[in-house]
């Protein structure tokens, strides 16, 4: 093999070489900028979300707090409204805010002993709740409280309940 044949041959080994490393590079070098993307993009969609739940659970939160300072609520309390009637008016505002996405399975409101008097779901009435821990903080803060996520024992849905103490004017 002549001496200009063996310079060929190497240079076109080299050339191939030299394009396969950088093929090697260019491949392993824009794959970790992708992955860097996907990251970032990730975590940047994962911080929304964590917004969005945050937002949520404090329209809850200011929701229990204001069921809690309803009138009827009160006078339910204190006598003065029938379980009936107070089962409607719950099943009434629980459809009115539940009327663009379905955010609440049932509001029910609890005696200091922890069962359910009053509810949208009638089964869920005399529902013994005294033992929950969010139950035992609302009454050892007298704030409101939201659980963490819970098993729902009527459809296994994953639920919180968020609890708020109910006091008299006076």
């Amino acid at each position: 093999m002549s001496l200009r044949t063996r310079l060929a041959l190497t240079l076109c080994a080299l050339i191939v070489l030299l394009i396969s490393s950088m093929s090697y590079f260019l491949y392993h070098r824009s794959a970790a900028v992708l992955n860097q993307e996907a990251t970032d993009y990730l975590a940047a969609q994962m911080a929304r979300a964590k917004a969005h739940i945050d937002l949520l659970l404090e329209i809850t939160r200011l929701e229990t707090v204001s069921l809690s300072r309803d009138q009827k609520v009160l006078r339910f309390l204190e006598g003065r409204v029938d379980t009936a009637s107070m089962n409607r008016y719950l099943r009434d505002l629980m459809a009115a805010r539940n009327n663009s996405e379905k955010r609440y399975m049932d509001f029910f409101v609890l005696n200091l002993k922890g069962r359910i008097t009053t509810a949208t779901r009638p089964d869920f009435l005399d529902l013994d709740l005294y033992s929950r821990e969010y139950y035992q903080e609302s009454l050892r803060t007298g704030e409101t409280v939201t659980s963490d996520i819970l098993v729902s024992r009527s459809d296994g849905s994953l639920i919180i309940i968020t609890v708020s103490p109910i006091y008299s004017p006076d």
